[in-house]
């Protein structure tokens, strides 16, 4: 058997991309940007990672590295280990992948900004490091990511909407874990306190979108007044709480119109409409696409991969 195939385990999906590899040697290899959020979990021996001409950072076992907005970066064994392009490191790598129990074992994914949340690129770093640790949202994020890793590893090769949800949940213990410290990209106009306020509000939406939130039901979990919550919800997520809410449903929406055979009524009640008339008009108001189009569309290219 192929030695990439053997120790390269890789679940793709429409917009995502998750890898668990198993590497010994001196490897190395870089990521060009990436118009999505990239990461890389080490889950055993350690890597370095480097961004243009910052200093490689050691990542140790549970350690999480993620680029909110898909930062072009390095990732080697040591300091100053060379690197080639992902591709080619892929191509090549019959001699880099390994069973020893001094390998590096490293769960990396690409997931697209719009899948999840855009509100990275507003409140995170170009990097940032997770270490893993006794804290309680370190102990959340490191759940969330075995998780993934044995979504991965599964007979069934990973599902989708599994994978998406996992991921869903992982940028929202990284949003909430990071609020303090990402308080100053956003020159001081919202404080550390305000800041985690609002993703408890965040939190609850991608939680429970089906809900019928309403302004006074999240600022009570935020525990701020009406207007407060407005302005800090609005500065903090590019959007209204409506707006957010309904994009959240939807992206659920079309999640399950793309990977289920789910009735469009049941879609309709599981993302927080009481009839398939009103989550119609309200889908295709947003997507510019009525639900059944897109299930269509969806269906026909299922059907001409499956006839090539």
């Amino acid at each position: 058997m192929n030695t990439v195939n053997q120790w390269l385990k890789t679940v793709r999906s429409e917009d995502a991309i998750f890898a668990r590899t198993r590497i010994s040697g001196g490897w190395g290899f870089e990521m060009e940007r990436q118009d999505a959020i990239t990461f890389h979990f080490v889950a055993e021996g350690h890597a370095y990672v480097q961004v243009e001409t910052q200093p490689p950072i050691m990542l140790h076992p549970y350690d999480l590295v993620m680029f909110p907005r898909g930062e072009p970066h390095r990732v080697m064994h040591c300091e100053d280990g060379a690197t080639i392009p992902l591709r080619q490191f892929i191509a090549s790598g019959n001699d880099l992948f390994g069973t020893l129990s001094g390998d590096t074992t490293i769960v990396c994914g690409t997931v697209r900004a719009a899948r999840i949340a855009k509100i990275a690129s507003q409140t995170l770093p170009q990097m940032l490091i997770l270490r893993g640790g006794p804290e309680r949202q370190a102990r959340a994020i490191l759940e969330t990511l075995r998780l993934l890793g044995d979504e991965i590893e599964s007979d069934a090769g990973g599902d989708e909407i599994v994978l998406n949800n996992l991921l869903s949940n992982l940028f929202v213990y990284v949003l909430r874990t990071q609020a303090p410290d990402a308080a100053r990209l956003n020159d001081g106009r919202q404080s550390p306190a305000a800041r985690k306020q609002i993703l408890r509000a965040v939190e609850c939406i991608h939680s429970d979108p089906a809900t019928p939130w309403d302004v006074d039901g999240l600022s009570g979990v935020a525990g701020l007044s009406r207007t407060r919550f407005i302005r800090e919800f609005r500065q903090l997520t590019g959007k209204s709480p409506h707006q957010y809410l309904l994009h959240r449903r939807m992206e659920l929406g079309a999640q399950l119109l793309e990977n289920t055979t789910l009735r469009l009524a049941e879609i309709a009640v599981r993302v927080g409409y009481r009839s398939e008339f009103s989550f119609s008009r309200a889908f295709k108001k947003l997507c510019k696409v009525s639900p059944s189009h897109l299930r269509a569309g969806r269906n026909l290219l299922l059907r001409n991969d499956l006839s090539q």
